[in-house]
């Protein structure tokens, strides 16, 4: 066993797709995490379930042997309230627009200032499965909070009102009122 292999870790949710499928047109694939991936990206994420993970991709090879893959993420996922610790349910539905870089093209349309991700790729083939992990994760929501919840109230909707508390400025406004002005000393 070789060094590299030793320290690879395998991809919770890997979907290989070759580039020498694509000729020229676009190739659509829909990718479905199963009960095993599930757990994995589960424990990757650090989120209390997910449901479902999956992707409708299209495929598109351009000029200059870039590649373009566009379509939707989905999650179905709990997560712990951040106040509460009362599961919180969440669907995620997240368009995706990635351009991937073959290797020798590091502007591919001589400025990256725009919206478009841009990512390299060794030319020969793209992890679909990891694309889509990575966009479930960066849109998963880092402080769930359950609906109508918040900090002030502890979780208990309509329980605990807010407590009226003395204005620290009352001082200050009964002398405005009446006329007063600071004195000097």
């Amino acid at each position: 066993m070789t060094a590299d292999q030793e320290t690879t870790v395998p991809l919770e949710f890997s979907r290989p797709f070759e580039v020498a499928e694509l000729e020229e047109g676009e190739i659509a694939r829909e990718i479905k995490a199963d009960d095993g991936e599930l757990a994995a990206l589960q424990r990757r994420f650090a989120v209390e379930a997910l449901h479902a993970a999956s992707a409708q991709l299209n495929i598109a090879a351009g000029s200059k042997g870039l590649i373009t893959v566009t379509g939707t993420v989905r999650a179905k996922l709990a997560q712990t309230c951040i106040v509460s610790l009362d599961p919180v349910n969440e669907e995620l539905e997240e368009a995706i627009s990635v351009t991937f870089l073959p290797p020798g093209v590091d502007e591919p349309h001589g400025d990256l200032e725009t919206d478009e991700e841009y990512e390299p790729f060794d030319g020969e083939s793209i992890d679909l499965g990891e694309l889509a992990a990575q966009q479930i994760a960066a849109a998963i929501n880092p402080y769930p909070r359950k609906d109508g919840v918040t900090f002030g109230n502890q979780g208990q909707l309509g329980d605990n009102e807010p407590e009226e508390r003395d204005n620290p400025f009352a001082v200050l406004e009964a002398l405005k009122s009446k006329g007063g002005q600071a004195q000097d000393h």
